[in-house]
Parts: C-alpha cells; sequence; structure tokens
C-alpha cells in the first residue's frame, strides 16, 4: 500500500513552484518523492485546492493509469477540478507516444493551427502507422479531417481514437460533430450524451443535446443545432 502524501509538505511544494512557473522542476520534484497513484488519493480530498493542484500535478507525472482519475475530476463539483483536470487529460493523451513520435506529432499539431491540414493528415497517417495505439494522433488527425470537410474519414479516425480511449471526450465530441454534418443527428445525439456522461461540465453540451432533440422532433427551433454543434466541437478541440 502507498504511503499517504503529507499535505503541508504537498502545499509547499506544489504552491511556490506554480507561482514562480518553474513547472520542469516542479515535475522533476514531485516525480521523485511521489507515485502518480499517491496523487490519485488527493482527488478525493475535501479540500478543492488540494484537489485540483493534485489534478495538475497528474498532467505532469500521470499517465494512462491516471485517466480513470482525472474523469472523475471532471464530474467534481468545482470548476477549478474541472478545468484542471480536463487540462491534465490533454497532457497525458499528447504524451501517451515516445519522444521520436512526439516530434513528429508536434510538428502535425503546428501544420493543424496554421492551417496546413491536408499536410497534418499525411505527418498524422504516419505517426498511426508508426504509433497505432496513439489515441490522440488518430483524433488529431480526425480534427484535420473536419476541417477539410471530410467527415466521413473524420469519423472513421475519431472512432478509433475512442476506440483506443473510451473516455476521450474531445474524440467522442467530434464524432457527433461528423454525424451531424452527414445527416444521422439520432447517433450524433448518442455521440454528444455519451460526452456529457464523462465531462458535464464541457461547455454548451446541454444546448447542443437540447437543439438536436429539437430538430430530431421537428422543432423549428432546433434549426440553429448546427451552430451550437460547431461551437461545442471547437470548445472541445
Amino acid at each position: 500500500m502507498s504511503e499517504k502524501i503529507e499535505i503541508q509538505l504537498f502545499l509547499e511544494i506544489v504552491r511556490p513552484a506554480l507561482i514562480s512557473g518553474d513547472l520542469q522542476q516542479l515535475k522533476n520534484r514531485i516525480a521523485n518523492r511521489w507515485q502518480a497513484k499517491q496523487l490519485h488519493e488527493l482527488l478525493r480530498h475535501g479540500d478543492v485546492e488540494i484537489r485540483s493542484l493534485a489534478a495538475i500535478c497528474l498532467g505532469m507525472v500521470g499517465g494512462l493509469e491516471s485517466v480513470s482519475v482525472l474523469v472523475l475530476g471532471l464530474q467534481d463539483n468545482s470548476s477549478i477540478v474541472n478545468q484542471a483536470s480536463e487540462q491534465s487529460l490533454y497532457a497525458i493523451w499528447i504524451n501517451d507516444c515516445d519522444k521520436h513520435v512526439s516530434l513528429h506529432f508536434r510538428q502535425a499539431m503546428s501544420m493543424i493551427e496554421k492551417g496546413a491540414n491536408l499536410q497534418a493528415c499525411s505527418v498524422l497517417q504516419g505517426i498511426t502507422r508508426e504509433s497505432p495505439d496513439f489515441a490522440q494522433a488518430h483524433y488529431q488527425w480526425a480534427t484535420a479531417l473536419i476541417a477539410t470537410e471530410k467527415y466521413k474519414i473524420a469519423l472513421q479516425r475519431a472512432y478509433t481514437a475512442v476506440k483506443l480511449s473510451p473516455t476521450h471526450f474531445p474524440a467522442i465530441v467530434a464524432m457527433g460533430h461528423c454525424y451531424v454534418h452527414l445527416g444521422d443527428f439520432e447517433m450524433a445525439l448518442r455521440c454528444y450524451r455519451r460526452a456529457r456522461r464523462i465531462h458535464p461540465n464541457l461547455e454548451d453540451i446541454n444546448e447542443t443535446i437540447e437543439h438536436l432533440n429539437l430538430q430530431l422532433a421537428g422543432d423549428p427551433m432546433g434549426a440553429s443545432g448546427i451552430y451550437h454543434v460547431d461551437h461545442l466541437y471547437q470548445e472541445a478541440i
């Protein structure tokens, strides 16, 4: 059984480092002193600050074994813990590869940011061939395909990401986005409801579900559903 983290010591180490912005030193100190599973326990602490700091630290030293705990953080009653957990999940998903792959992945991300989506697709295709279990690469490939309006192929990539990482809510949202643009509102609704179960505090998720329900019911008020779908997707990526 892992030794429990002394709360005062934890705060004395983490607080100053976050204030100063020396995150690399903080990462090293955490990794040298505690294991991720010890930090998991702090995400169940009664104090919001402790839970949020634990979530931040897991983004630095946690791996896939920390995903399920951070998903619970998405469902925390504190928006601070929600945000910290979400950011740490992204960090873990992005870093779930070796250094060689990481370099190419970051190049692809830079291409996407610059709007060079076709070039990014080519790089991400190579990455997924080399590292087929790298869920984040499949997801980012989906986002690049969505940007070029290739929704059928994007849906396949997003589905692969979810198959590899079932709580990858951004990939589930991407699936919903593809289904909407392919005209399958029922499947889109299933995806958004699944994403909401994982991340109930995801911005615009309730509005998107409401408008799709109206659209399926034939209510004219559901006509603005595409706007909410697009906005939700932009928030999730």
